[in-house]
């Protein structure tokens, strides 16, 4: 609490500082924001950079996200604000679509037998009952604003054609519940759930099923999305527009959605002329060296028979709420650090401790919506964006500290890797490519109410509406699945794993050592008050770590540039 009030509040002194406060009290949820703050010290990420470039595009400005994570306090930001005055068409899209390299790799990938049964969903609780009439005008109104949710999938000749259908009014399929009388309502619910999870077909062009579940104890609403439209900054953007939605009709006002960003069609087929620009082929330098690495492969406690792993058993830690908010603010003060930093030094060296293994590949999933292409906003866009690509994740070389090594292996990599998946899919593949042994993925902060709003109707129900994928598809390349969410101001993380290949105790372990070593760091960095500079904050791209670390121990520097 005694860093949040700040002894040196600085009040905006303009109208662009005024905009990029107000828009950062909402999205951060922070109180009496000063000129002169952090982005990443108020708790800033790169998927909440995303909800401040698409709020202050709703207010009629524009800014770069990748300039917010560059240009982290405010009245450095509020100079680059520029007024919008990009008009996007606002009319219903319809038509073909080109498949984007995540959607190739879903229908390549030999693990994912069932292509109908691979969904997201999201179980809702309502303060209040839902009225059906209006639960059903409200996802209309939803899936004619949101186009990617109008899609219909077939195999044809050359491989699967993905096309935009243009009426919303089949696109959805709402079914009532009753669970009342029932003796057995949570075994019921998660019954239920799982009929409408495996009820999905690619091409009728239903891949949206909603559950309503009067219950006991309030009504429920189960949201089953086909993986294949949705994604994590997806569901934020659609559970926000719903709820204002409902609310407007429930209060009888009009609905006022935010304008529609960039289409998942546009978006896709920029893409695709993307991947042959030189800029992109240059990359592949990049991606190809890196495929050089050589990495020790984590050792199994038990010889696998078939050659893919089953990810079926998993094992997860909760930080408190305590060092949850520092992991959120405090840490990112001695070298600039964001959370994926933090997440995944702590995991490397839980790795190290485990299994004796300093240098892994990880199979990084990242939001996708990278500013690759000038001109393009998809920030309020609902689809399938996640980019995948290979990270070597190193500690091997101990000279510095293991975070600075981390951060500036990832400032390495090319625009947060979505070029990896453009060149392979959109492209020509690659001649070799690195096996990754761990997946990992952090899907951001999630809070306690469902649309991020403070007076929610709706907020997140833990119960279980049945697995979001067929059994048969948890077939997997990689040996353990790690993935991590905020929710309610706690940092949850989990560990998915092979019974057949690692015994429970083996990953229970690598689990408490990842806490560990994730609360010491977090211990460590955030009682430093300093900050210092890692080569990746330079404008000058060409120090070592050592040479940087030398002169920054005489002076505190704030930039190096290149002589021109």
């Amino acid at each position: 609490g005694e860093d949040i009030i700040k002894k040196d509040y600085v009040a905006p002194r303009n109208k662009e500082e005024q905009l990029i406060v107000d828009v950062w009290t909402s999205v951060l949820k922070q109180e009496a924001i000063s000129v002169k703050d952090s982005f990443y010290n108020l708790g800033g990420d790169s998927i909440k950079s995303i909800q401040v470039a698409s709020r202050l595009r709703q207010k009629g400005y524009t800014v770069k996200i990748d300039s917010i994570l560059r240009n982290p306090i405010v009245e450095d930001l509020a100079k680059l604000v520029q007024l919008d005055t990009a008009a996007i068409s606002q009319d219903i899209i319809k038509g073909p679509v080109v498949l984007t390299p995540i959607q190739k790799l879903f229908f390549e990938d030999g693990t994912i037998i069932n292509k109908n049964y691979y969904n997201q969903s999201i179980l809702l609780k309502s303060k209040l009952p839902i009225n059906d009439l209006l639960l059903k005008e409200a996802l209309s109104i939803l899936v004619k604003h949101h186009d990617a949710l109008r899609m219909s999938y077939e195999l044809a000749e050359d491989g699967w054609q993905q096309y935009n259908l243009d009426d919303a009014k089949d696109c959805f399929k709402i079914s009532f519940f009753d669970l009342r009388e029932s003796k057995n309502p949570k075994e019921e619910l998660n019954r239920l759930g799982e009929d409408l999870q495996s009820g999905f077909n690619l091409g009728s062009g239903v891949l949206f099923h909603i559950g309503h579940f009067r219950t006991d104890n309030g009504d429920q609403l189960a949201l089953i999305i086909h993986h294949l439209v949705v994604d994590g900054v997806s569901w934020r953007i659609l559970l926000e527009d719903f709820s204002t939605i409902y609310q407007a009709l429930e209060t009888n006002s009009e609905v006022q959605l935010p304008l529609k960003t960039d289409s998942f069609q546009k978006w896709a087929s920029l893409q695709q002329s993307y991947a042959k620009s030189a800029v992109q082929q240059q990359e592949r330098t990049y991606w190809e060296n890196l495929s050089q690495t050589t990495v020790a492969l984590l050792p199994k406690d038990f010889e696998d028979l078939g050659n893919k792993a089953i990810i079926n058993e998993s094992s997860s830690f909760v930080l408190d709420i305590e060092l949850t908010q520092k992991l959120q603010t405090q840490v990112h003060n001695l070298y600039s650090t964001e959370i994926n930093d933090v997440l995944l030094t702590a995991l490397a060296l839980g790795i190290k401790e485990t299994f004796g293994v300093e240098k892994s590949v990880v199979q990084m999933e990242g939001h996708g919506r990278e500013e690759i292409i000038d001109g393009v906003d998809i920030s309020r866009t609902i689809g399938w964006f996640t980019s995948v690509y290979p990270f070597v994740l190193d500690i091997s070389e101990n000279q510095h500290p293991e975070i600075v090594s981390v951060k500036e292996s990832l400032r390495k990599v090319p625009n947060k890797g979505i070029g990896y998946g453009i060149l392979k899919y959109l492209d020509t593949p690659f001649e070799k490519e690195l096996v990754p042994s761990i997946q990992f993925n952090y899907l951001g902060d999630f809070g306690s109410n469902a649309d991020g709003k403070e007076d929610s109707q709706f907020e997140f129900s833990g119960e279980s509406i049945g697995a979001s994928k067929d059994p048969a598809n948890v077939g997997s390349d990689v040996l353990l699945d790690v993935s991590g969410m905020m929710v309610s101001g706690q940092l949850s993380m989990s560990i998915g794993y092979s019974g057949s290949l690692f015994k429970q105790e083996t990953i229970e372990k690598l689990v408490s050592s990842y806490h560990e070593h994730l609360c010491i760091l977090i211990k460590e960095l955030s009682q430093r008050k300093e900050n210092r500079l890692t080569p990746s904050d330079l404008t000058f791209k060409g120090l070592s770590i050592e040479d940087l670390f030398r002169i920054n121990n005489d002076n505190a520097i704030e930039d190096i540039y290149e002589l021109s």
